[in-house]
């Protein structure tokens, strides 16, 4: 008698939990898995604005054989490369020489790199579009001014992938140096002066502590 009191007590608290994720699960299964599943099944078909003819692998196989899907493939892959090399190093970096000064201090530097992350995209591009921009940025026109050549960072080919590594980087580093002083900071004071008097680096106790 007991126990079926415990898995109806049960079962109507895990009831009251799946109700409360219901809307959040439709619109997970709506926006998310639905899209998903439509984009791999409408790959396998040659698609007009009248039939759909199954043509199975064909597709991904026009796409590997595209010169433009592979470079844009590398492109992908040198970018995710340098933007997560670059985070980690500057992050980890910035964060090791901050992270035991004085609070107010500290507070200063993470709220200054946690700004871009908090304005939206749109306003980032404005401001990147505003210094980069060949006719009327702010860059561009200092070179001018200064009688430099002007390079124009949005339209030529070889420089336009680290223009927009350097942006991206440069708009999210501030949630990675926010992750790395908290997780830092979490750390006991304890270890870090048993680590010198050790006499172990600053470079050996941020890399190994």
């Amino acid at each position: 008698m007991l126990l079926m009191k415990l898995n109806k007590h049960s079962l109507k608290r895990n009831l009251t939990g799946y109700l409360f994720i219901t809307p959040q699960m439709f619109f997970f299964f709506l926006f998310l898995v639905f899209p998903i599943y439509e984009g791999i099944r409408l790959s396998l078909f040659k698609i007009t604005y009248t039939s759909e003819e199954f043509v199975g692998l064909a597709n991904y196989k026009a796409l590997l054989s595209d010169p433009v899907f592979l470079k844009a493939t590398l492109n992908t892959v040198i970018f995710v490369i340098c933007i997560v090399a670059l985070t980690v190093v500057f992050a980890l970096f910035v964060s090791s020489a901050i992270f035991d000064k004085n609070a107010k201090y500290v507070s200063v530097i993470r709220g200054s790199y946690y700004i871009p992350v908090m304005v939206s995209m749109v306003v980032m591009s404005m401001i990147w579009s505003f210094l980069l921009n060949p006719s009327n940025g702010l860059i561009p026109f200092v070179a001018r001014e200064l009688e430099m050549p002007v390079v124009n960072f949005l339209g030529d080919k070889t420089l336009v992938l680290p223009v927009v590594i350097f942006v991206t980087f440069a708009t999210n580093v501030g949630q990675a140096i926010i992750l790395y002083i908290a997780s830092m900071i979490g750390i006991p004071k304890d270890v870090f002066e048993a680590a010198e008097i050790d006499g172990a680096s600053r470079r050996t106790i941020i890399l190994k502590y």
